[in-house]
């Protein structure tokens, strides 16, 4: 099955995927050599080191979570850490990305309060990840549905 331009409609999902992370992981300016803790281990945060990873753009030391079941467990091959062992100032220089829809600013003033500067904290916005999701529900009930991938479009 094919839509109006030619494509299958699964393929403009990953593509939107793609340009989704290109366009975010640009706005939080980390360099190539810079080291990141991502604050978050789920859907944001393990979506954001496979890009980072996937794409080399820069070095991902593990994740912070503030779930006491995620701690001290390893998650794509990197370690989750409590706030708390960040606090004592080994993290001083690293930069951290938020990258949850819960409660992020929240998380910026809780990184703020363990002394990490303002410019070593940076936002990750999923404002506008309903793209995403609409791209996976429709693989998921492709064959069994019919699915309008343009609905709701931004002309509706």
């Amino acid at each position: 099955m094919e839509n109006h331009d030619g494509k299958k409609p699964w393929l403009r999902f990953d593509e939107a995927i793609d340009d989704f992370w290109d366009r975010h992981t640009k706005e939080l300016r980390i360099g190539k050599e810079e080291s990141v803790l991502i604050f978050g281990s789920g859907t944001w945060g393990r979506g954001l080191f496979s890009y980072a990873k996937n794409h080399s753009l820069f070095k991902v030391k593990g994740f912070v979570d503030n779930n006491p079941s995620t701690w001290n467990t390893i998650i794509m091959d990197v370690t989750v850490f409590s706030p708390r062992e960040c606090d004592s100032g080994e993290c001083a220089d690293t930069i951290f990305v938020v990258a949850t829809v819960r409660r992020p600013e929240d998380i910026k003033t809780q990184l703020r309060n363990m002394g990490i500067k303002e410019n070593h904290i940076r936002m990750l916005d999923v404002s506008d990840y309903g793209i995403i999701i609409r791209g996976v529900l429709s693989r998921k009930l492709k064959g069994r549905y019919s699915v309008d991938e343009n609905y709701p479009s931004e002309d509706r």
